[in-house]
């Protein structure tokens, strides 16, 4: 809750009969009696908020004024300003003034801590001055910081998720296997040339079978190459000759399709076609 002026000085009045009841020098300098406004709870990240502060003289006669000064010390991170570094005060005299607190952007800076606010008097009486000080804590924290779990594990799940995928992706990448060329025309009885660029992406040497299959009857495949072996990084050109049959019919499309193997298992695939040409 905030205090207004009147609360506070209510507030100072007390500290100050406190004071007096404790500790009176009549013929030294008394020290200034203070009364802060404390935070309403914790800060949020690079918040700044005004607290009303008073400062009072209990000093009277022989003493003609007294010269103020505020100084103030936070935790790292942290600032405490006030409006006012200097004062003239008179005997019995109070000054209401504001304390700017800013609290650190989130990541920089300490969690909280103490701010003390520090309030030296010289006082002059005649030719002579004397001094005397006072001062002030505050309590100030940061705003605990509450991540929302739900997000946070959702982003997780799609992260994991993404990752698995492009593994998965990698592991299938790990042979290119490219037709130069997919389609073809080729005449009734003669053959057709179709050119395939294969790499190997992974950091191992692998050796490939290349196999074909959905060739249609009558019509006849000649693999250049049967094993293809390649180094890490290697990438190779090879090349297969289909050969249509005498009795092909004109316009007919015929689709080959080409297999790369490691073992069983096939790991790329490249599809072709061939059209009979019209004459």
């Amino acid at each position: 809750m905030r205090l207004g002026p009147s609360a506070l000085l209510l507030l100072l009045l007390a500290a100050h009969a406190a004071a007096q009841g404790t500790s009176v020098q009549p013929e030294a300098c008394r020290p200034p009696v203070l009364a802060v406004e404390q935070p309403s709870g914790p800060f949020t990240p690079g918040d700044a908020v005004s607290l009303l502060m008073a400062v009072e003289n209990p000093n009277g006669a022989p003493v003609d004024s007294v010269r103020a000064t505020l100084t103030t010390t936070a935790p790292a991170g942290w600032t405490a300003t006030p409006a006012q570094r200097e004062l003239t005060l008179g005997p019995k005299n109070v000054s209401i003034t504001t304390l700017a607190v800013t609290a650190p952007n989130r990541g920089s800076g300490a969690g909280g801590g103490n701010v003390t606010i520090l309030v030296t008097f010289v006082c002059t009486s005649g030719d002579i001055q004397t001094s005397a000080s006072a001062s002030e804590t505050l309590s100030v924290a940061l705003r605990a910081f509450a991540p929302p779990w739900p997000l946070v594990l959702g982003g997780f799940a799609v992260l994991a998720g993404g990752v698995t995928v492009l593994g998965l992706r990698r592991l299938q990448r790990g042979v290119a296997f490219v037709a130069l060329g997919d389609a073809r025309e080729v005449a009734p009885g003669r053959s057709v040339k179709f050119t395939f660029s294969v790499e190997n992406r992974r950091g191992r040497p692998q050796q490939l079978t290349l196999v074909a299959s959905d060739v249609p009857p009558g019509w006849a495949l000649h693999l250049a190459l049967e094993t293809v072996e390649l180094e890490p990084g290697e990438e190779k050109t090879i090349w297969v000759i289909l050969k249509a049959p005498p009795q092909a019919q004109h316009a007919e499309e015929v689709p080959v399709s080409l297999r790369l193997l490691a073992g069983a298992r096939e790991v790329a695939a490249a599809d072709v076609r061939a059209r009979v040409a019209v004459p």
